[in-house]
């Protein structure tokens, strides 16, 4: 198992699917520049961060040369905080929204998880029609 995370090849997350090693338990791995993140591995974000090391790439050097630590930043569906995160380790607060509880269950153990003080969670969604509690 630790071979394929750390070899990228053709048909690497088919084969991973085919000897059923996705087996939607929740697993701590490194993220960002010093945190750790809890994923389950069966859904999509999770499987990309635990078995290919990342989500997304090319958004974590925007956040770097953008966000700086006077930064007041604001996560809408946050999911399970792959952002929420990244943006915690550089700024001074983040404002992360998601209404789906399943998410926010693992968003807000990856928030204890790293323990960020600077973080303030929503359970509401944000709609141009006025939904939310925000």
């Amino acid at each position: 198992m630790n071979i394929l995370r750390h070899f990228n090849f053709k048909g690497k997350n088919r084969l991973i699917k085919w000897l059923g090693l996705s087996t939607g338990l929740d697993r701590i791995v490194p993220w960002g520049k010093k945190s750790l993140i809890k994923v389950n591995n069966t859904e999509l974000i999770g499987f990309d961060i635990f078995w290919n090391g990342g989500y997304e790439n090319d958004i974590h050097w925007c956040l770097d040369n953008i966000i700086n630590e006077n930064s007041v930043c604001v996560d809408i569906g946050a999911n399970i905080g792959v952002y929420t995160i990244l943006l915690a380790e550089i700024s001074k607060t983040v404002h992360a929204v998601e209404p789906n509880s399943n998410f926010r269950d693992l968003l807000n153990s990856n928030i204890r998880l790293n323990n960020f003080n600077n973080i303030k969670d929503y359970d509401s969604g944000i709609s141009k029609n006025g939904g939310g509690k925000f």
